[in-house]
């Protein structure tokens, strides 16, 4: 199960080490976050407490945490928020690692990992400096932001409810592994693909899920395809596609709140969705838009590329 007490902890602690999570500490996390019924337990449980945990037997489960992995956990009790539901602290907690991952990746961006086309930037007419650094660097942001967004929003998926799965560890369908499962014990299963949004499918990917839509219906089961936002009355070539290939393509689409609140199974999860992240972004972003940070960016790069060359014919020339 996804959104549950024992994978937030484990989900957590990964998410507040620093550096990539070895199995030895994917174990122990898998052992302590088996200890716990509440949140205020675990968030109160101290360090020499989990090093002290023992089998029936009386052996240690586990040799004693690292400073790296007691420094992971402290981390995340710190996070953690009794008051709040598993659910709204998985939202805080992965809207914090998405928000932190892009700062730290404004941190790194330089004149030299623009990576900028001199024939495209030439097309464009950008004469100055201050226009290459800004056009570019909204570039090079804008795509990292949209790629991180995109697993961010499967995360939020499938931790939104208990009974949400990996739909890569099903077999139904005859190609497609569906990226979502509700799985409730003595239930039909649901199955869904998510799209982003309305224009994220061409005439042959809609035929293709139509049948695959149809032929887990056929095996007893319910299928979707989920569009994280907009309406279905939008006036997009993809709208006009499921129309013509998907049989009662408005019964077999969940489009923006519908799909959020249909797999949280909370009619109110898309206020909770986004009032949860806006408290973690103004913590993070001290009140400020991601755009003032960029802004910052901007001068900073305009800065360093005065500083080595003397024009943009001499930087054009130097890419070449």
């Amino acid at each position: 199960m996804a959104a549950t007490l024992y994978n937030l902890i484990v989900e957590g602690c990964s998410i507040c080490y620093d550096g990539a999570v070895g199995n030895s500490f994917k174990n122990k996390l898998n052992i302590i976050a088996a200890q716990f019924s509440t949140i205020t337990g675990f968030k109160d449980a101290s360090i020499a407490s989990l090093n002290s945990l023992r089998t029936f037997e009386g052996d240690r489960c586990f040799r004693p945490l690292t400073p790296k992995e007691a420094n992971a956990i402290m981390a995340f009790q710190n996070e953690i928020e009794p008051n709040k539901s598993v659910v709204q602290n998985f939202i805080k907690i992965l809207t914090t690692e998405f928000v932190s991952k892009q700062i730290k990746m404004l941190s790194r961006i330089s004149i030299d990992t623009l990576n900028a086309n001199p024939i495209l930037c030439t097309a464009l007419n950008l004469k100055t400096p201050e226009e290459f650094v800004r056009y570019n660097a909204y570039q090079a942001i804008g795509r990292s932001i949209v790629t991180s967004m995109g697993y961010l929003v499967e995360d939020l998926l499938l931790y939104s409810n208990e009974f949400v799965f990996d739909g890569s560890d099903y077999t139904e369908g005859m190609q497609t592994k569906f990226d979502l499962v509700i799985d409730r014990l003595g239930e039909v299963k649901t199955f869904l693909e998510i799209k982003s949004g309305f224009n994220d499918m061409d005439k042959g990917q809609i035929k293709h899920y139509a049948a695959e839509l149809q032929k887990v219906e056929e095996g007893g089961n319910r299928a979707y395809i989920g569009i994280t936002y907009g309406k279905k009355d939008a006036s997009t070539v993809t709208a006009g596609l499921l129309k013509t290939y998907v049989p009662n393509w408005e019964e077999k689409t969940l489009v923006g709140r519908e799909l959020w609140d249909f797999i949280s199974e909370n009619e109110n999860y898309h206020t909770l969705l986004i009032q949860t992240m806006d408290e973690v972004a103004n913590t993070i972003l001290l009140n400020v838009s991601i755009v003032q940070k960029i802004e910052d960016k901007i001068v900073e790069l305009t800065r360093a590329f005065y500083a080595e060359y003397r024009n943009l014919d001499e930087y054009y020339e130097s890419l070449w």
